[in-house]
């Protein structure tokens, strides 16, 4: 390439682009409807000022890092994406509605754990329903004992959403027009929320002194994880925002926001498809519980969060992945054998056989808008999809510690429902890509 090419963008012979400067920058709209000049008001998406013919846009870097400089992150470039104000209100706001949603729980909840249960506050309740992990500590003169405990229901996660979501559709949805934006501002509000959540998990310990038989004084300490509560909100504040914040040209711009829109929504479908056939099934008959050694608890639990407990779990389930249930280990692979009663079998395969068709239905759909995409999409697919099975293990996981709380690490059991983690990774990435791989493959109607 001579000189005149180099700093050509159209060669003069047959007028081929030299320099693919679109591949670096792009226009990004002014969000403001007045225009800088003259202050003439102009419709959204326009390029130029009616009046003055003013420019509205201006150009700027595609990516956040700088080109010619890959190793060097550019800071500004970030402010520049991200609406700091909007990220405040949003992530205060949400925790206010939350916190009003918690006065409302509070008042309403039967509490009958004694000065345990009279010693929690909406701030505890905040903390539970991000399903933070709490730490137990008992000391006395028998002893020092500690248990941890991780409540993974995930039906307490509906009212941080709902806290996040008006939040996100009063101050922040319309903040977010390119896929920079959308990242950096989910990413934003993840981060605010969680530093607020965090530090009122530090701020909200529970101190108890109580007496045996024996007159034996014993200090219960009851505090939850900084960190737990950090990651989980955070996850919760970033998938929210990302979800409200998402548009179809946003999409159309950014084929990883797009896919990964694309598996949250499959999430979203299936569970709730998911949560209705396990819903109608327990409704006529429940007998199933029994056999899992969880019929006992539905004299204290709504069975609406049992169902949608386990909906989680036959998700898993259905993606190869064993589901652990109290003392029992079901899989795909033994659940022909097991001594569970074929009604109860019939559920499992129902849902298998529903969460194959989805996947494979997401595989067509990958092949009728990435056909002519040179990218690996079925890859980027299941890496991002068992990514999300990953943070539904990870947030759904149940360890409850029963028993004494001594140094003796024997004197109590641990009651565990949940699914590996390592193994729904590898399950997940391996199942979804195949399935994908086939729907891909046998979509032909265009």
């Amino acid at each position: 390439m001579n000189t005149e090419e180099k700093y050509s963008n159209y060669s003069k012979e047959d007028g081929k682009i030299l320099n693919k400067i679109s591949n670096y920058y792009r226009l990004e709209i002014n969000n403001e409807m007045n225009c800088s000049k003259c202050h003439t008001e102009s419709k959204y998406g326009s390029n130029y000022c009616k009046q003055c013919g003013n420019e509205l846009f201006k150009v700027v870097d595609k990516n956040l890092f700088n080109i010619g400089e890959k190793s060097k992150f550019n800071i500004n470039n970030i402010k520049s994406y991200a609406s700091s104000t909007n990220i405040f209100i949003t992530s205060v706001s949400s925790i206010l509605i939350l916190f009003i949603l918690s006065v409302i729980f509070n008042g309403m909840m039967d509490i009958s754990l004694g000065k345990l249960g009279i010693s929690i506050s909406p701030l505890h309740t905040m903390l539970g329903m991000n399903l933070g992990s709490i730490n137990i500590t008992s000391s006395s003169l028998i002893g020092v004992g500690e248990v941890s405990v991780h409540l993974g229901v995930i039906s307490l996660l509906i009212a941080p959403i709902i806290s996040l979501v008006i939040s996100n559709i009063l101050f922040m949805k319309n903040k977010s027009n390119t896929p920079n934006e959308l990242i950096i501002n989910s990413i934003g509000v993840g981060i605010v929320y969680a530093l607020f959540m965090a530090v009122i998990s530090m701020i909200s310990k529970i101190e108890l002194n109580s007496y045996d038989m024996m007159n034996i004084a014993t200090l219960l300490k009851v505090k939850f994880a900084t960190t737990s509560i950090f990651i989980n909100s955070f996850l919760i504040g970033f998938l929210s925002t990302f979800t409200i914040g998402y548009k179809k040209r946003i999409g159309k711009e950014n084929i990883y926001i797009n896919i990964f829109k694309k598996v949250i929504n499959i999430f979203i479908i299936g569970y709730i498809l998911v949560f209705i056939i396990v819903g109608i099934l327990t409704i006529s008959d429940s007998t199933y519980l029994y056999e899992f050694g969880i019929s006992e608890y539905m004299k204290y639990i709504n069975t609406g969060i049992i169902v949608s407990q386990l909906s989680v779990y036959m998700w898993g389930f259905a993606n190869l992945i064993p589901m652990v249930i109290g003392d029992y280990t079901i899989s795909i692979f033994n659940i022909l054998n097991s001594n569970l009663f074929f009604d109860t079998k019939l559920i499992f395969i129902i849902v298998f056989i529903l969460v194959s068709l989805i996947i494979l239905i997401a595989g067509c759909n990958l092949k009728k808008h990435f056909k002519n995409n040179d990218k690996n999409v079925l890859l980027i697919f299941s890496i991002m999809y068992s990514f999300v099975m990953a943070l539904i293990s990870m947030l759904s996981k149940i360890d409850v510690g029963m028993g004494m709380l001594t140094t003796n690490a024997n004197n109590h059991n641990v009651i565990t429902f949940g699914l590996p983690i390592i193994i729904t990774i590898i399950s997940s990435f391996i199942y979804s890509y195949i399935l994908a791989f086939i729907g891909y493959k046998l979509y032909n109607f265009e």
